[in-house]
């Protein structure tokens, strides 16, 4: 948490949202992928950036009329992002999920979270290793948005000052000296 909100005592200026992305990332990617992998830097900047570039798409898809969408598509440069985004996280999962199928192989302890319920069912429902990667980035999409944006609209009826980033009660000198 140091490491995204800082360690400051005294009032800094934050945007609610940004800081909120990797935060719910990785709480909902510890359900989604385990302790070890919801860390991983290259998860959380594709799962987070995935999120924001495919909402940013979609508002900057919507100003252009139904007929011209599929040339506008070409002038979204958040849109091509999708597809990289949905590439590295197929490229990330695919060793995780070679070595859990391993382990299931070989009857070994697997780690209990959202893909290795995945991979239980996979064969059941016909679900490929990328199909899966797919799923986990989606859920990933779900988890970061809904939370973060209601998260941050929390505060909007009640304390609209700090998502300008002021205090809702400047503090004196004195106590913030005290804190």
């Amino acid at each position: 948490m140091t490491q995204i909100l800082g360690d400051s005592k005294e009032w800094n200026p934050v945007v609610v949202y940004q800081k909120l992305l990797p935060i719910v990332a990785i709480v909902s990617g510890n359900i989604f992928l385990g302790p070890d992998l919801c860390r991983s830097e290259s998860y959380l900047h594709h799962s987070i950036q995935y999120t924001v570039d495919l909402f940013t798409s979609i508002s900057k898809l919507s100003q252009w009329t139904w007929w011209t969408r599929p040339i506008g598509q070409y002038f979204i440069p958040e849109l091509k992002n999708v597809f990289v985004h949905r590439a590295k996280a197929r490229e990330f999962l695919r060793p995780v999920i070679a070595e859990r199928r391993r382990l299931i192989r070989e009857g070994l302890e697997v780690p209990d979270d959202m893909l290795q319920w995945m991979l239980s069912k996979s064969e059941e429902n016909g679900l490929t290793d990328d199909d899966m990667s797919e799923l986990q980035l989606n859920l990933s999409l779900a988890a970061i948005h809904t939370t973060t944006a209601t998260t941050t609209l929390a505060y909007v009826p009640s304390s609209p000052p700090l998502l300008a980033g002021q205090p809702p009660n400047p503090p004196t000198p004195a106590e913030l000296t005290a804190a």
